[in-house]
This record gives C-alpha cells, structure tokens and sequence, in this order.
C-alpha cells in the first residue's frame, strides 16, 4: 500500500482522508506518545491538532505484520486537526489542513499513504525529510547543547513564590537544599529549576530580576555560587511570550499581542479549570521591540548572576496570527538570545519538530500534564515520539508533576479530576513509570520549606547515586 491522496479545498482549509482496514493500533507521536488500538469504542473519534500536541505530521497504523504510515510533509508553517474514527474493521483517518493565513496563495498539500516493515523504519525514513525540512541536527553535532547538560541525570523542581502570595522556598533555602544533596552524593549537573525566583507565579513578565521577598539580588547570587562549586546548575523560569497586563511596558508594546486568525487577543488566562496562576498577554516573537525588551531583562540576569541555565516557558506555542509566522519569529527570538547568552543551556517547554532544532532540552508534555487516562482509558503508551525525537533532544518532566507527599505547587490548585486523580502519591507513581518508560532524565518535586528534602526524593537520589557508581 503506498499512494497519494489529493486534499480538497472546503473554506479556508483542505480536507483528505482515508481508511485503514484490519488496523489494529493507532500511534501518533504527540503527547510524549499515544497508542490507540481496538479497545476504542466501534464509531468514536479522537482527534489531535498539529503542531502543539501532535508533533509531527503522520500517525502509524499497525496491520498485521505491517505499518502504514499516513501524513504530509508539508514544510510551511501550518495548522492541522487529525481525526482517527475506530470502525469495526479498522480506523478512518481524516486530515484538516489549514496553511498560516499570512501565506496569500498556499501550496496545496498531499495526504501520503506509505507502507513499512516495522515501525523504526517508518519512523527513519520520517527523520531524514524532517532534518533536512527543518534544519535538526543529532544532540551529539548540536553546539547549543553545552557539553555539561549530556551528565544530567537529575531535574529538581523547586517551587518558590506561589501566585496566592505563599512562599514555598526562598534563595537561603535553596542553599540549604544545595547542601542536602551534596551530602546526600546527589550526581554532578544535577539541575534546579526555580518556578517564582523572581515573583508570583506568572507574575510580572518578563521583569525578571531577583525578588527582595525572596533574599534579594544578593541572597541570588550566593545561591548561585554555593549550588555552582556544588556542581549543580540554577536554572530559573521565564517565558518566552509573556508580558503582564499590569506592567507600564503593555501600555507601550499593547499592540504587539498576538491575535488568531480571528482576530482574538490572545494570552494565558491564569484561571482555568483546576488549576489558577496569573494572567499574561502572548506576544508576537516577530516583534522588533518586543525581542528587545524581552531578552534585555533575560541576558541582564544571566549574565550579571553567571547563570548556565535559563527555562522559557510556551516555546511550544504556535498560534495562527496572519501578522506573525510564529515559527519563523520564536527560532529568530532563540537565535538572538544565544548570540547574547553564549553558552548558557536554553531549556523549553514540549517539543515538536518545527522547534526541536531551537530548542533541544525541554520539558516533556507527559501525564499528567497531557491528560493521558483521565477519562480517555483507550490512549495508552506508545514509544513513537521518543523514537522520533530523541536523537535530537534531552526531556525531563513537566512542571506540573505531582509530588510524592501532599503539598502543593506554584499555581493554586482546585478541586477538579485532575487535582483527584492525581495529586497524591498514585499521581506521582504515576507519572514516574511514565516518563521512565520514555526515557526522560529523572525529575521529583520538592516544597523545602513545608517538607524539606522527602524521604522518597532521598531514595531516587541514592538510587541515582548507586548506579552512577
């Protein structure tokens, strides 16, 4: 089986679809790695859009001994809703393509239909048009990697600042952290990743700058001197579209925010179901002044405090607004900032492959975070994302892993199926077996201040320590 298959125009999209009967199994290398298979009810269907969740373009079907690989290598940017429909003999795939409405006159695409022995070599052929579409080079070629970040065997998330006001961690006690793990034989170039260093979560971006509440610039700096002669790395988050509404700078770069092919403003919301932090404006990374005033305060600290570290936060983030070809926009603000940070790991959220070749040390949008099991108990684990993207990139958990004890985190968590489901320690069992079937670099949660170091935290940092031996 191997064809092509012309998409038809309808409105401002293109449309194509097609059958795969006795398919057995749907992987799709999206959400860290989704399988879906027979025990999807006979007539539902799933869908995905592209390129935030589903990170490449095609999904594998299974059939037989036999892998069918259905997609479009479609180079410029674009914006896809897949929809897989179980049948009683098979799955129906259906393709909705909509091209940046910036392009005036789009290519029409072509929805391809390939045959393969095994899912590696469906996944290889992928790889060589995705690398050269796209400009990915292997970890290993990749000079933005600093040689260091290839030992991490260890993320701590380190919640400080909540977005209610409540302190969960201050710079005297990350130091006091830092000395714990060095006794304890924590492994060199562990890092500490510091959500609220610098304010309220998701308050005042991006004045990033040490908060007087949390020790101040001076209590900063010698955190992040005693974590460094430790051989640990601070690595503080920041965002990389986010601009508080409350700031005088939104009254001067107001017109620089990011709107939908709609014309909508955009922007995180702070509130949603489950979950609350503080709203921000996105705004257009293709934006002369925006750049400017954003990786001003970013290299201002870097470079004052000698930081090898820095996490944007929604590099991930494409959204379709025709005065912005985000793609283009985000790798051009990346490029900018490493020119003025040499050296320094640049870490970001999710990954897909328009910005794996950017951004290759990311936070991987794993359970809980991508929602796998909550309600869908028919998308189960499949390796296709790791066997897509990890020759080009490093991942390590999502901020919003559960912990091993009953705390909390930097956003205000609510009553919800999220908040019930997983927020315990069966979420963070959970969620261990998740990221360790994918690989990813070891990553626990710690509230210092309420727990200190747990005792589960000891165990996985004597764990690591043993087999580091």
């Amino acid at each position: 089986m191997c064809f092509v298959k012309r998409f038809l125009r309808e409105g401002d999209a293109f449309r194509a679809g097609v059958e795969i009967k006795g398919a057995t199994e749907i992987h799709v290398p999206g959400k860290s790695g989704v399988m879906l298979d027979t025990d999807m009810p006979v007539g539902e269907t799933w869908s995905i859009d592209y390129p935030v969740m589903l990170n490449a373009q095609f999904l594998l079907a299974k059939v037989g001994d036999k892998w069918i690989r259905v997609g479009t290598r479609y180079k410029p940017l674009h914006f896809s809703n897949v929809f897989v429909k179980q049948l009683v003999d098979g799955f129906k795939i259906i393709w909705e393509l909509r091209p940046w409405s910036g392009y005036s006159k789009p290519r029409v695409p072509k929805l391809l239909v390939d045959e393969f022995g095994t899912m590696d070599e469906a996944v290889e052929d992928y790889k060589s048009w995705m690398e050269r579409a796209f400009k990915i080079r292997k970890k290993e070629e990749n000079p933005n990697i600093p040689k260091w970040a290839f030992n991490t065997r260890l993320v701590l998330i380190v919640d400080m600042w909540a977005s209610d006001g409540v302190i969960l961690a201050d710079y005297s006690d990350v130091i006091k952290l830092v000395e714990e793990l060095e006794e304890l034989g924590a492994p060199r170039d562990t890092i500490l990743y510091l959500p609220g260093w610098s304010w309220r979560w998701d308050g005042r971006y991006p004045e990033y700058y040490p908060a007087k509440e949390l020790g101040g610039p001076e209590r900063f700096g010698e955190m992040v001197e005693v974590a460094r002669e430790a051989g640990y790395k601070i690595m503080p988050s920041m965002n990389c579209l986010g601009l508080d509404y409350s700031l005088p700078a939104y009254r001067k770069l107001w017109r620089y925010q990011i709107v939908d092919r709609h014309g909508r403003k955009r922007g995180w919301p702070g509130t949603f179901p489950g979950a609350a932090t503080l709203p921000f404006a996105y705004m257009r990374p293709c934006a002369r002044a925006w750049r400017k005033y954003l990786l001003g305060n970013i290299s201002k600290v870097v470079l004052e405090f000698a930081l090898e570290a820095v996490y944007l936060d929604q590099t991930l983030v494409v959204i379709d607004d025709p005065k912005c070809n985000m793609e283009l926009g985000l790798k051009r603000l990346i490029e900018e900032l490493r020119a003025q940070i040499p050296g320094v790991l640049i870490s970001g959220e999710g990954c897909h492959e328009r910005i794996v070749g950017s951004v290759s040390f990311c936070q991987m949008h794993g359970s809980p975070w991508s929602m796998t099991s909550v309600g869908i108990p028919y998308e189960k684990d499949s390796l296709v994302f790791v066997k897509l993207f990890g020759d080009y990139a490093f991942f390590y958990g999502h901020i919003s892993i559960p912990p091993s004890f009953p705390g909390r985190q930097v956003g205000l968590l609510a009553k919800s199926p999220y908040y019930n489901k997983f927020w315990n320690r069966w979420g963070y069992e959970y969620a261990q077996k998740y990221y360790d079937f994918r690989g990813a670099i070891k990553t626990i949660r710690i509230n210092y201040r309420d727990f200190g170091l747990d005792e589960e935290s000891r165990k996985v940092i004597q764990s690591l320590k043993l087999s580091g031996q």
